[in-house]
């Protein structure tokens, strides 16, 4: 007896020790996806417009048309992979596979918008495809969090991806600011092969290691149409309900508006 219940404490301990290194796997994890959302963030609204504006020739007007449509077409399916990802069901989870395509699709994306200066593909790419691509992983990596950390932790875990986030910005901004060359307002278009192709391959590289680190829990309720649970979510009679939800929504809707309607327009000014 004394030697079954010596094997159980052990038995214990050791479980104990696997959650541990799970979680540990886990947070990992989600620091990795706040730099690499972070990271291609940066990218969009500042290099990529950059790239039209400067190697592409394009006007102004034609950036802001297509930054507008990015914004557009990413509010969209924000709320499409938000609510594809709820009611997908597979081996490695309901988020992780969408993180995994979106950023491998994105960025094959970036490496295609810098191999052209045709503004209809420019604006495709950028002001369309970017948007639903990107969005797969920027919807699923928030929603990783609730789904993978205790209420209890949140704050503590959200702190330390402030850190990974703010370190996303650095990545791009410091290089950016050694690079530039004296006495010229605009980058090569080397210089921006380097920043765009360089988070091309980051974002690939945190997709896959992200990928190994996490398996989802797995989730018993069956997986509902995603088109009644867009339709619900989109129901003004629902959502009055939730009243302090929606000013935070209006808040936060106009905090983004202001803040991309210049940020994109910061390199090439």
């Amino acid at each position: 007896m004394e030697n079954n219940d010596e094997f159980d404490s052990l038995d214990k301990t050791s479980k104990k020790k696997n959650k541990s290194k799970i979680r540990k796997a886990w947070i990992l994890a989600l620091c990795l996806l706040a730099f690499g959302t972070t990271l291609y963030s940066e990218i969009e609204g500042q290099w990529l417009s950059s790239f039209a504006r400067t190697i592409g020739n394009v006007s102004y007007f034609s950036v802001s048309i297509m930054v507008a449509l990015a914004g557009i077409f990413g509010t969209i399916f924000y709320l499409v992979w938000g609510a594809i990802s709820d009611n997908l069901r597979t081996n490695r989870g309901r988020r992780i596979p969408i993180i995994l395509i979106g950023m491998v699709a994105t960025a094959g994306l970036m490496i295609f918008f810098i191999s052209t200066t045709y503004f209809l593909l420019l604006l495709f790419i950028g002001g369309f495809l970017l948007a639903i691509t990107s969005n797969m992983f920027h919807v699923t990596n928030k929603s990783l969090i609730g789904d993978l950390i205790p209420i209890e932790k949140r704050g503590r875990i959200n702190s330390i991806l402030f850190i990974f986030t703010n370190m996303g910005s650095m990545t791009v901004w410091i290089p950016a600011i050694i690079l530039l060359p004296e006495g010229t307002e605009t980058f090569s278009r080397e210089v921006h092969s380097i920043f765009i192709g360089g988070g091309a391959l980051l974002l690939v590289i945190v997709g896959i290691v992200v990928t190994l680190l996490v398996k989802e829990p797995k989730i018993n309720t069956p997986p509902r149409n995603w088109l009644h649970d867009l339709k619900k979510l989109l129901n003004r009679k629902e959502m009055m309900q939730h009243k302090d939800f929606l000013r935070l929504f209006v808040a936060m809707l106009f905090l983004i508006m202001s803040q991309y309607a210049f940020t994109p327009f910061l390199l090439i000014l």
